[in-house]
């Protein structure tokens, strides 16, 4: 009897093995295909490179490699703007992987996802302020400040703003000739 266990139990450990393998294969596929669109990446590649890296970390938790796959899929989800899944993903990284150290990036594109993806200003906002009180000492939070004061702004406010800021720049160069 215990040889039968011992025989299945290692039955299940090659079968999980080799569903391991077979989907790294199938992301490097993917990636390869994805490479091969001249910089376009096509909307089923994309959802499926997702779903996959996703997949490979839920199989193998807490691994360096499932945490590059979630922080790829984050990538991935945002430029295909899918606006949800950024979020879920991004969340998990957060939350299982705090020690990460792009998590200062992966806090503040949080806030990037409400903002450009949702329209969330209140969720951005918060979003910004915690990634600004978590990590105080990132090189992005002069990002994630000014990206606060732009919350709300039309495309032309924001325009508006920066020539004005260019005009007072112009003015200083001038006057210290």
């Amino acid at each position: 009897m215990k040889t039968t266990l011992k025989i299945f139990a290692a039955a299940i450990m090659l079968v999980l093995v080799g569903c391991t393998q077979s989907l790294e294969e199938k992301i490097a596929e993917l990636e390869e295909t994805a490479l091969s669109t001249n910089g376009v990446l096509l909307e089923d590649v994309g959802a499926q490179l997702v779903e996959n890296y996703c997949l490979y970390a839920e199989q193998n938790p807490k691994t360096e490699q499932s945490l590059q796959y979630l922080f790829k899929a984050l990538d991935v989800a945002m430029n295909m703007r899918m606006a949800q899944k950024s979020l879920d993903i991004s969340e998990k990284i957060l939350t299982e992987y705090p020690d990460f150290e792009k998590c200062d990036l992966v806090a503040f594109m949080r806030g990037m996802i409400f903002d450009g993806m949702f329209h969330d200003v209140n969720s951005a906002r918060k979003a910004y302020e915690d990634m600004i009180a978590k990590y105080p000492n990132s090189e992005l939070v002069p990002s994630a400040q000014n990206s606060i004061k732009l919350l709300g702004l039309s495309d032309e406010e924001i325009i508006r703003m920066f020539e004005a800021a260019n005009a007072d720049d112009s003015v200083e160069v001038v006057e210290a000739q």
